[in-house]
């Protein structure tokens, strides 16, 4: 389905929609289970609590931790974690942070001792530790605010300009070398074929890059106010911009479209695998998809998607009648795709349960919602209700009834004995 902004309610005008940004999660993280299997919630608490803190400079500081030996992980590893509420539980989300990775260090912006600025810096032991939080961090929702979350992009180079353009490149590096002891690497130009001409043999700028944003920030102080003397010159030391992405020197719509995955505004195809990732991110039961009658001769279809909040025991059931006869191919994807919208339009989980009719042309709109699970098999017994099957809505209503008792690892475990075969059954 492509176009669930029409999604639309027939029958529940109190029923309040909210924007809500769409990701692009990989898709195989939605089959990966992070730390949450190796450690209780208690132990993922007190490792969250163990991190030493300070308060300094406007920020308060957790990590590294005490047993962490090496090398000061680099800025790959990090995160900016922003749409934190101002009244930030910090140990709370420091223990949800360590589901993913051993957190290195978190540095938390404050507005005063207790309040927060809303945003955050995460830095992860291992990169591959951070790429598993960036992807789960964007679908999670803290007092209904999706977290909004971005790669670090480091900021650990220095625009250097005002170089003598007389300089040979060999001498400018030895120069730099000197001069910023704990560089790792200096980018410089020769000049242009013009300006050869004239004598010159560089560009009159470099970049100086180190290892990580607090040796690159160590080296600017020494040239405050951002100014070093070298080679009879008063060099112009600032911060370089973040490197420009390689998709934006592209052209026309194919430019559009990889810009608009670099920053997370495409929505992708694998609804199943997305809603999947919310149900992980934010620590819900596994959806449970059900499959009630199909009607050959109408083209219809109905099933639905149980979702469970397991500490709270709340649960939304989302009961569905979708047309099969021309368009919709695949009917799992179609429902996935109209559970991830409520979610988002709820902004978390949502606190209702669902009638709705999936039609031909891509459209999908609400029959019925209300807060009490009972009101639905009422309703679907009203004859006005335009439903083509209100015995198939009801029957779907009640098994959902019986599948929220049980948690999601007794269903999936009698899913999986279904599957079972008796060896010499033949």
């Amino acid at each position: 389905m492509s176009d669930l902004s029409t999604l639309s309610s027939c029958d529940s005008p109190s029923n309040r929609w909210l924007s809500g940004d769409s990701s692009s999660p990989s898709s195989s993280l939605a089959s990966y289970s992070p730390n949450r299997n190796s450690f209780t919630a208690e132990e993922l608490f007190e490792k969250a609590a163990s991190l030493p803190a300070i308060l300094e400079n406007g920020r308060k500081v957790f990590g590294p931790p005490v047993e962490f030996v090496g090398v000061r992980p680099s800025y790959v590893c990090e995160l900016y974690v922003a749409n934190l509420p101002k009244s930030l539980d910090e140990v709370r989300l420091l223990a949800w942070l360590h589901r993913c990775g051993v957190v290195y260090e978190m540095r938390l912006m404050m507005e005063s001792f207790s309040l927060s600025r809303g945003y955050a810096f995460v830095r992860y032991t291992q990169e591959r530790e951070a790429l598993i939080a960036y992807e789960l961090l964007k679908c999670v929702y803290v007092d209904g605010e999706r977290l909004s979350v971005y790669r670090s992009q480091g900021k650990n180079r220095l625009y250097i300009s005002n170089i003598p353009k007389r300089l040979s490149l060999p001498s400018l590096e030895a120069g730099f070398k000197k001069a910023f002891r704990n560089m790792e690497r200096c980018t410089a130009h020769a000049a242009t074929a013009a300006e050869s001409e004239k004598g010159d043999l560089n560009r009159g700028f470099a970049f100086i890059e180190f290892y990580d944003h607090e040796t690159a920030l160590e080296a600017k102080k020494k040239t405050t106010p951002g100014r070093m003397r070298m080679w009879g010159n008063d060099l112009k030391v600032q911060w370089a911009k973040p490197k420009l992405l390689h998709f934006q020197y592209g052209y026309g719509e194919e430019q559009e479209k990889t810009l608009s995955m670099e920053q997370g505004t495409s929505v992708p195809n694998d609804f199943c695998s997305k809603l999947r990732l919310f149900c992980l991110a934010n620590n819900w039961c596994v959806p449970v998809v059900v499959y009630g009658r199909c009607l050959y001769g109408s083209g219809i279809q109905y099933g639905g998607i149980l979702l469970k909040e397991p500490t709270t025991g709340q649960y939304s059931c989302m009961l569905m009648e979708i047309c099969v006869e021309r368009d919709i191919q695949d009917v799992h994807v179609a429902m996935c795709e109209v559970a991830i919208q409520l979610i988002e339009r709820n902004n978390g989980f949502p606190n209702y349960h669902y009638i709705l009719r999936i039609l031909n042309g891509f459209r999908a709109e609400i029959v019925f919602s209300c807060a009490n699970y009972f009101d639905i098999s009422m309703q679907a017994r009203q004859s006005g209700m335009s439903l083509v099957s209100s015995t198939s809505i009801v029957e779907l209503a009640l098994a959902f009834q019986v599948l929220a008792q049980y948690s999601s690892e007794y269903i999936l475990n009698q899913y999986k004995r279904s599957f079972l075969v008796l060896q010499n059954c033949f």
